[in-house]
């Protein structure tokens, strides 16, 4: 089960202008170069792209639009697509009333967009209201799909890297087929064999061919409408893939829902679920985003202007966590479809609001949240905000995104992910734990048995602990028992808690606290300049056995400074700052050499 406390926060809003191209506003397509990332909107009655830049904030900046020209096809602009062939990346337009489709090239610097080709509806080519396009790679070679919507078929082009399509083949609705209203195009590589899914609009219904190396369509499966299933006007099509078994999910804008369906090699599709719901009337686009294991999928309502957030389970059924809706400050009428993207700052959604001839930026979650599990595996996801999730039993996911998160898996085989910001693993409720951060494991005999990632803190339990640090920095806690904690290099804060406990911050300038009961600190060489906060003479132990320059008492600076006392070494430059020390109270007995 996947669990996550999401809501849409609107962060930013973009109404049509004389210089912008948002009226009527379709197709949302974002392609990311690093930490760099561009949205591209298509707008029907603008006949143009508007670009943009998303800061990490989700902020927009406009930049230069494409407008419609005699060379160009993007009158009635509807739908876009993106790949990347050699190192460049391509944004493919689809012209619904040009008939006709236009390739750009995008710069990784500015965004900005160089045409390479347009190819316009005449002969056999099925591009009258050309509705849809999708890139798809085969064994190397790249092909661009286009939906026909008045042709009622399908035309397939070669991209090579200068950005030139290459006509290889059109199919025509006939037979069997369900191509009339060709509508949307999406692919799926399904045990080696490489699927074309197509919803015909007028058909109500969905056909899957197979792609060649060579960029040839064979029919294989049809699926139409009937009273079993709701697939009447199919708006758009999505696809999903979750330990190894693929799954299409269909938006019936006829009949307000989203269905779900298994995809097998032979391109049979098999009904698993169905959603509906008043969210869901008039639902036109679906898209999805993977962060961290799990999947979400983002559901745009045409007719209530309405974008609903649903969690994708491991069984591939929807469970619904969140929605927003219209209202005067939003440009969500009737809205077509929008676009993730995950950047250090969060989870952001794009959404185009047709009627609104605009666009809304909404932050995903965001807040602080408590998600806790139960007995079953779970999946738990914090995304932004300093989350606690706890996993209880089972077999747990737990990933926290941004933010500074704290996650306890509980008994089990769990796998915690930190994501940004500076995250925690606790084991508080364990009989005693082993956690490495450099190796990302963490062994709680009876208990847990973990793997971390993203990890910059850990918490041990009541009983007796071993928890090792990174090359980073780390805050390491051992709660009660006799722990010992290693932080490795990096400036480290390191709490024994109650015990007799050993503590070595090893590399870097750190912070040593013992905490009650008789401890250890523990140095080496180059151990930095530490500070012990707590340090008892004639109680515990200060340990230079590692430090090659300290030998004994005698190779010890000891100097009072203040209410403190540094203790310094001869020829090196690490320090120790005993804090609330007197250094006349110091002897060798406080020390092993």
């Amino acid at each position: 089960m996947t669990i996550l406390s999401a809501s849409f926060v609107n962060l930013f809003n973009l109404s049509d202008t004389a210089i912008l191209e948002l009226a009527r506003a379709a197709g949302v397509e974002i392609v990311q170069f690093g930490d760099r990332t561009f949205v591209y909107v298509a707008a029907i009655d603008d006949d143009g792209i508007a670009v943009f830049e998303m800061l990490p904030d989700g902020t927009l900046t406009a930049l230069p639009d494409v407008e419609d020209s005699v060379a160009l096809e993007l009158d009635g602009a509807f739908r876009m697509t993106s790949c990347e062939i050699s190192g460049t990346y391509f944004l493919i337009v689809a012209g619904q009333f040009d008939d006709g489709i236009s390739v750009f090239s995008v710069d990784p610097v500015t965004g900005a967009l160089a045409n390479t080709d347009n190819i316009s509806d005449a002969g056999g080519l099925e591009l009258d209201g050309a509705s849809a396009v999708s890139a798809v790679t085969v064994a190397g070679n790249t092909f661009v799909v286009v939906a026909g919507y008045n042709d009622n078929g399908l035309s397939i082009f070669g991209l090579d890297a200068n950005g030139t399509l290459i006509p290889v083949q059109n199919i025509s609705d006939i037979g069997t087929l369900e191509l009339d209203g060709a509508y949307y195009v999406t692919d799926a590589m399904v045990d080696g064999v490489q699927l074309i899914l197509v919803s015909g609009y007028a058909d109500n219904g969905i056909s899957v061919f197979s792609m060649e190396a060579t960029g040839q369509l064979t029919p294989l499966f049809d699926l139409a409408d009937d009273p079993s299933l709701q697939l009447a006007q199919p708006s758009d099509l999505e696809v999903v893939q979750i330990g190894g078994v693929t799954y299409l999910y269909v938006a019936s804008q006829g009949e307000d829902a989203v269905s779900v369906f298994s995809v097998a090699a032979s391109g049979q599709l098999t009904l698993l679920d169905t959603v509906t719901g008043p969210s869901l009337n008039g639902v036109h686009g679906l898209r999805t985003i993977d962060v961290d294991g799990l999947t979400l999928l983002a559901a745009a309502a045409q007719h209530t202007g309405t974008v609903t957030l649903f969690s994708v389970q491991p069984s591939g059924r929807l469970v619904e966590i969140a929605q927003v809706g219209d209202d005067a400050t939003l440009n969500l009428l009737g809205t077509l479809s929008g676009d993730f993207v995950q950047t250090g700052d969060g989870l952001f959604y794009v959404a185009s609001g047709f009627l609104d001839s605009g666009i809304s930026v909404f932050e995903i979650a965001g807040g602080n949240d408590a998600l806790v599990g139960d007995d079953g595996d779970n999946q738990l996801l914090g995304l932004g905000g300093d989350d606690t999730l706890t996993g209880l039993g089972g077999d747990d996911l737990l990933s926290g995104g941004g933010g500074g998160d704290l996650l306890s898996g509980g008994r089990g085989r769990n796998d915690l992910r930190g994501g940004t910001g500076v995250d925690t693993a606790s084991y508080e409720e364990a009989n005693g734990v082993r956690a490495d951060l450099e190796t990302g494991t963490a062994v709680a005999r009876g208990y847990a048995n973990d793997s971390l990632a993203e990890i910059e803190n850990l918490t041990g339990s009541l009983r007796s602990d071993v928890l090792l640090g990174d090359n980073g920095d780390n805050r390491l806690r051992g709660l009660d028992g006799r722990d010992q904690l290693f932080g490795r290099n990096g400036n480290d804060e390191i709490n024994g808690g109650s015990g007799a406990d050993v503590l070595s911050g090893g590399a870097g300038d750190d912070l040593l606290t013992g905490g009650a009961g008789r401890d250890i600190f523990q140095f080496a060489d180059t151990f930095g300049n530490d500070v012990v906060t707590d340090f008892a003479p004639r109680f515990e132990r200060l340990d230079l056995r590692l430090v090659t320059a300290a030998n004994s008492f005698a190779d010890l600076t000891i100097t009072q400074t203040g209410l403190d006392t540094l203790i310094s070494l001869a020829g090196v430059d690490d320090t120790i700052l005993l804090l609330n020390v007197e250094a006349d109270d110091l002897q060798i007995n406080d020390f092993w050499f």
